[in-house]
């Protein structure tokens, strides 16, 4: 894999990880959302949902 590639696979891949949204990532990489989701297997429908789910939890944590 060429080294631009593996780089903009890095960098996406520490964006998830420090929570930036895949938009936000997409763009600073210079990808459409729809290529983002379709490249990267940590940006799918799933891990959103579940990132929501948590951030409720989370919520609800600090209302108690």
């Amino acid at each position: 894999m060429p080294l631009t590639i593996r780089f903009r696979h890095n960098y996406t891949l520490r964006c998830h990880l420090k929570l930036i949204d895949s938009g936000s990532a997409s763009l600073s990489i210079g990808n459409s959302i729809e290529a983002h989701h379709r490249n990267y297997p940590f940006s799918k429908e799933s891990t959103t949902t579940n990132a929501f789910k948590r951030a409720r939890e989370s919520q609800l944590r600090y209302e108690l």
